[in-house]
């Protein structure tokens, strides 16, 4: 399900370790795994998937000049491997080394977001090449990993319920879809129900898990969906209709220092993101907007303060970046109530300093921040709302605050 997550630099960032940790034995093995490397790159950039694959799957087996690749690095590029052997059609190859990835991770743990996702992929691929049996056993594996990481009755444990609803449909299995669809619909409920579902307010989330906490983000953007899958590139840099979802994102009680945003460092040794211990995207829901604002305004009203945090954030932004930035500015500014994100289409790079000039500048765009922060006052139900924009968000704060006051002007209302 989650496919193309990993990407050339981070294979280069792999190899770049084993060139600065590798004795002179070692040296040799990164300079012949540089050569699959761009054998790797270059066929994939050419469409050449199965070649990609082969050659993903002899940098991952290390051993060519007598010296095996540690076991992390080995389990990246069997993913990669697996993502281009089922873009090529061979699934069940891909199935093989996807079974192989989740065996060797298991080894280490069995409580991981990334370990979930894979038993889910192996499942659509099992179900597609007819093990049905095989499929079925493994989306039931992903579902106990994510009821473990989120707790069954955590309103983001619905997403996974909900995909596996989906899987149940297909697999022809309506009563088992029906009985999961059900439950996902009652976490919904929950979820929007002050009182049942009080104590999850900010304060007390921590009954959910103790290393870490679940934020739900409220986001508006006008990018334009990548049609790629997976969570970091669900959005992409272009231009879009404008969109409103909710994105879940995790963010480690502990092994952090207040304002940081911490990822996976290849220098600290950590080859995945590790709840306990990064931000990490857990979920993106894109809703219609009757049921954003309805969800929005039960978030606030359930909490204490009722505050509302709206960031928009800078140039050179990813979405999973603004994402997880608001997640962190929400966590560590203790909001109680509901943070929420405008991310507009950055390009992401430094090479995009022009095109993100141009884009908040693009009167369109302007007008949605300024109809999305509008909409928010007048019906989120938050009684102080806190705005942070860095760099080049702040055009749009202060275009769309002046675009509000001549509104408000026009109708002879108090500014």
């Amino acid at each position: 399900m989650l496919m193309g997550r990993v990407r050339k630099n981070k294979l280069k960032a792999l190899l770049l370790a084993v060139v600065m940790l590798a004795s002179p034995v070692g040296v040799a093995l990164a300079l012949n795994s540089e050569d699959l490397l761009q054998r790797y790159a270059q066929a994939e950039a050419a469409g050449d998937f199965a070649e990609a694959a082969a050659a993903a799957e002899l940098l991952a087996n290390g051993n060519h000049d007598g010296i095996k690749l540690p076991p992390e690095e080995q389990l990246i590029l069997k993913r990669a491997a697996a993502d281009n052997h089922l873009l090529a059609g061979n699934k069940i190859r891909a199935a093989s080394l996807l079974e192989q990835v989740i065996e060797e991770t298991e080894r280490t743990t069995k409580k991981s977001p990334d370990l979930a996702a894979t038993y889910e992929e192996l499942a659509d691929v099992l179900l597609d090449i007819g093990d049905t049996g095989s499929a079925l056993q493994a989306i039931s594996q992903a579902l106990v990993i994510y009821g473990n990481l989120y707790g069954t009755q955590h309103p983001s444990y619905r997403f996974p319920l909900t995909r596996a609803a989906s899987f149940y449909a297909r697999a022809g299995d309506g009563a088992k879809a029906s009985e999961l669809a059900d439950a996902a619909l009652r976490l919904e409920q929950k979820a929007s129900s002050p009182r049942l579902y009080e104590r999850l307010a900010t304060k007390t989330r921590d009954v959910v898990n103790e290393a870490y906490e679940i934020v739900d983000v409220y986001y508006g953007t006008n990018r334009q969906p990548s049609g790629k899958g997976g969570l970091d590139n669900y959005y992409s840099g272009k231009r879009g209709e404008f969109d409103l979802g909710i994105v879940s994102v995790s963010v480690p009680r502990n092994n952090r220092s207040f304002g940081e945003v911490n990822r996976p460092d290849l220098f600290k040794l950590e080859f995945r993101p590790d709840p306990d211990r990064h931000i990490m995207l857990w979920d993106i829901t894109p809703l219609g907007a009757p049921v954003f604002y309805e969800r929005l305004r039960g978030a606030i009203n359930r909490s204490d303060r009722k505050e509302a945090l709206v960031y928009i954030h800078g140039f050179k932004n990813t979405f999973d970046d603004a994402a997880r930035r608001t997640a962190q500015l929400a966590y560590d500014l203790d909001i109680d109530g509901a943070p929420i994100l405008y991310s507009w289409p950055s390009g992401g790079t430094l090479l995009s300093y022009v095109k993100d000039g141009n884009e908040v500048n693009n009167v369109r765009a302007l007008r949605d921040f300024e109809d999305f922060l509008q909409r928010i006052v007048e019906t989120s139900g938050a009684e102080k709302i806190n705005v942070i924009a860095h760099s080049m968000g702040n055009r749009f704060l202060t275009e769309a605050l002046d675009g509000i006051v001549e509104k408000r002007r026009s109708r002879g209302d108090a500014v």
